[in-house]
């Protein structure tokens, strides 16, 4: 791939292109038909894309451009569908993958079983920190059958596995290559260009084997500020941004040539808290404590006046479809002050002449951080709800996601404001992957509850049957909420799209990294 460049220049040059670049923009429009091709640029947040060999995953994860793709495909409403493999069997423990006949990669190279070994061993190589252990795969999990079947055997039984190898991690690369320095997959877009925190620019794949993009080329800008990527859309600088402000969505709807479009909820904004924390911060060992700073949230204000209405009523910590019928089985919290302030009371923390609670001398005190997208106005809404039951609350504000994971790993914190998504169709996927003992996570020692909610996973990962599944992961869900108060879910979360009017044909997944890019086009 001869035109593939991957750069980190630090030069005045790159200013000067830059500046050109925003010139020619805003002069073109960056949605647009040249010649009957059509093009987009798109907005992103910041880029989180890892480069270190073995472990890199660019184009693929933490944004899916769809350069690569998986064996399955998770539909919008978290079911597994053919993309790479038609069809598939389970033998015992092995499952056996049959691949699509005639699918070449974007350098001409055939799609064979080879490919998929190559794939899952590379994975497995770079998987020194147990990114995938969830999974199980081994380095002889793989073991190809012919050119156009593979089978899979994880080391230990893996029901789950067809529900997880549709995450973008798992996406097929040309044998041979390395996505830290060029990305080869069968995806209908092909990379041109990375430019790191600045932008990756992909062109159609002439190849693919499947209905061809509309797009002829696809650019994702990465615009980490909130402001900054409002201002590019509406200056006309990029025809789409992702992740629009929620307080920013009215604004956007109201303007004359833009459009705002809300993907169905796949994420929930929710309180994590440090039960197993060292001091200082240790105080959320009590459950009482961790009951009173859920009891003590308006979580209806948070979405109305913090959010203006972008924010769904949520008890669980995934979305409700995960869970099917089981999904009653989790209350959540209701806003109820005076009990917060009952539960405090029990504890011995007594309020003070500045209404901070004491006790033994020490302030009722704890510490918040937050992932980055999260704005200070959501930080302070929280701050002051607590305030209101004698609990201060200390907000550190992380400039990145880099400054904000040293901070979690390191366990300075009481409180975490997160909004995992559900990437999988794994119904027990969230669940198990931050809560249980067993689980690689590097944060999961700050949460785990234990050996009770440990047999309820196992019992879930162990299930055959969906709905089995699914109750087992509302059970332990319910322990975690309603029990325990080891997470407090705030909303489900519509990711937020902006858009010129002349984008067309873009159908929002709850998921951001299961987004299709290749159905969009670009109107007259």
């Amino acid at each position: 791939m001869s035109d593939l460049r991957i750069r980190n220049p630090n030069s005045a040059i790159r200013h000067v292109l830059e500046l050109a670049l925003c010139f020619i923009l805003l002069a073109c429009g960056a949605s647009r038909r040249v010649g009957g091709e059509q093009e987009l640029i798109v907005g992103a947040r910041a880029d989180d894309y890892v480069v270190e060999p073995l472990k890199s995953k660019l184009g693929m994860y933490p944004l899916n451009v769809q350069i690569c793709e998986p064996l399955v495909r998770i539909s919008a409403d978290f079911r597994i569908e053919p993309l790479l493999a038609t069809r598939w069997e389970r033998h015992g423990d092995t499952w056996r993958f049959f691949l699509r006949p005639g699918v070449v990669f974007s350098t001409g190279q055939p799609l064979t079983g080879e490919a998929v070994r190559y794939t899952f061993s590379r994975l497995v190589k770079g998987d020194r920190a147990g990114i995938f252990q969830h999974v199980y795969l081994g380095e002889n999990s793989i073991r190809v059958m012919d050119d156009l079947t593979v089978d899979i055997t994880p080391e230990r039984p893996n029901q789950h596995l067809l529900e997880q190898i549709g995450h973008a991690n798992y996406g097929i690369i040309a044998p041979g290559t390395e996505p830290a320095t060029e990305p080869v997959g069968t995806g209908p877009f092909r990379l041109v260009e990375y430019r790191r925190g600045e932008w990756l620019k992909l062109e159609r794949n002439e190849r693919y084997w499947g209905q061809r993009p509309n797009l002829r080329r696809l650019t994702f800008r990465f615009l980490p500020d909130d402001t900054t990527r409002v201002l590019a859309l509406q200056a006309g600088e990029v025809g789409m941004i992702l992740d629009v402000p929620r307080e920013q969505a009215a604004t956007l709807r109201a303007q004359s040539g833009l459009r705002v479009v809300k993907a169905p909820v796949g994420r929930v904004a929710s309180i994590f808290l440090n039960i197993h924390g060292q001091p200082p911060y240790d105080l959320l060992a009590s459950k009482n404590l961790r009951r009173a700073v859920g009891l003590a949230i308006d979580r209806r204000v948070l979405i109305e006046s913090v959010w203006e209405g972008n924010g769904e009523m949520i008890s669980t910590i995934g979305p409700r479809a995960m869970l099917g019928e089981h999904a009653q089985l989790v209350q959540g919290f209701s806003h109820d002050p005076q009990q917060a302030a009952q539960l405090l009371g029990q504890e011995g923390w007594t309020p003070s002449a500045d209404g901070v609670r004491v006790r033994d001398g020490r302030r009722l005190t704890l510490t918040v951080i937050a992932w980055p997208e999260f704005d200070t106005a959501t930080l302070e809404f929280v701050q002051a709800q607590l305030a209101s039951v004698g609990i201060e609350l200390q907000i550190v504000k992380s400039p990145d996601t880099a400054s904000y994971q040293a901070r979690i790993e390191s366990g300075e914190f009481d409180l975490d404001l997160e909004a995992p998504n559900q990437n999988d169709a794994n119904p027990i996927f969230l669940p198990a992957l931050r809560f249980y003992s067993k689980s690689t996570g590097k944060t999961v020692r700050f949460f785990a509850p234990g050996s009770r909610f440990d047999k309820i996973i196992e019992a879930g990962i162990e299930a055959d049957e969906r709905d089995e599944v699914t109750r087992r992961s509302a059970e332990a869900q319910r322990l975690l909420i309603d029990e325990e108060a080891i997470i407090i879910p705030l909303a489900g979360l519509r990711r937020i799209y902006a858009m010129q009017d002349d984008v067309r044909d873009f159908s929002p997944h709850p998921s951001l990294l299961n987004q299709r890019w290749d159905i969009i086009s670009v109107g007259q």
